[in-house]
């Protein structure tokens, strides 16, 4: 037969934390959790062998059709299914964007300003003149050197001879048109005074000066 249900019995003692009974067993009642917890961490293990080698990747192909064929550094290779996602909803029409001369007129509280004022406002100041060139190579002498070539010689005393510049012969060129008739002598008339007067065909005259010589010596008797 079953009794009757006996008394409740009195609670017991509350038990203690381990962190409470570590503070007791080692007389270290100032402690705190992190003390308790730095007390209790184990020694470093030892260094586990080692792992075997990562496969890394060494290049990506776009296929052009959705997949990418990846190669890893052993040499395989792996080609992904087509990774286009489906087309999305379109989305609605944005607000108008301003322009910058309209947000310029807004941020500076300038609305009648035109778009000339804006130029001019946004145009930076001169920027700072750049360092002196260095000095240019002009050309002193030209000198021909008989053979096609010519040798420059520039301010800086120094020199180039250039290749042959000459071309090559040009052709015959056309005959060209017929002279005037020359002038020929009719007469030579000896004036006796050492002078000769000349007429030539076209009725013209000319006397010369004297071209009696020196006298001679006299010669030896015979």
């Amino acid at each position: 037969m079953t009794g009757a249900q006996g008394i409740a019995g009195t609670n017991g003692v509350d038990g203690k934390s381990a962190f409470e009974i570590w503070k007791e067993t080692t007389n270290n009642t100032t402690a705190t959790i992190t003390d308790y917890l730095a007390a209790i961490k184990g020694d470093t293990g030892a260094q586990g062998p080692q792992g075997t080698a990562g496969k890394g990747i060494t290049t990506t192909v776009d296929n052009g059709n959705g997949t990418f064929t990846i190669t890893y550094t052993d040499g395989s290779t792996f080609t992904t299914s087509n990774l286009i996602g489906a087309q999305g909803i379109a989305g609605t029409n944005g607000i108008d964007g301003k322009s910058a001369f309209e947000i310029w007129k807004e941020t500076t509280n300038n609305t009648t300003a035109t778009i000339t004022d804006y130029l001019a406002a946004i145009k930076g100041d001169t920027g700072a003149q750049g360092p002196q060139g260095t000095a240019g190579k002009g050309i002193t002498t030209t000198v021909d050197n008989g053979n096609g070539t010519f040798t420059i010689t520039y301010t800086d005393g120094t020199t180039f001879t250039t290749s042959n510049l000459t071309g090559p012969k040009g052709e015959t060129g056309a005959q060209g048109a017929a002279g005037s008739n020359g002038k020929g002598i009719t007469t030579t008339v000896d004036n006796g005074n050492g002078t000769f007067t000349i007429t030539y065909t076209d009725g013209t005259t000319f006397t010369t000066s004297n071209l009696t010589g020196p006298k001679g010596e006299t010669g030896a008797q015979g």
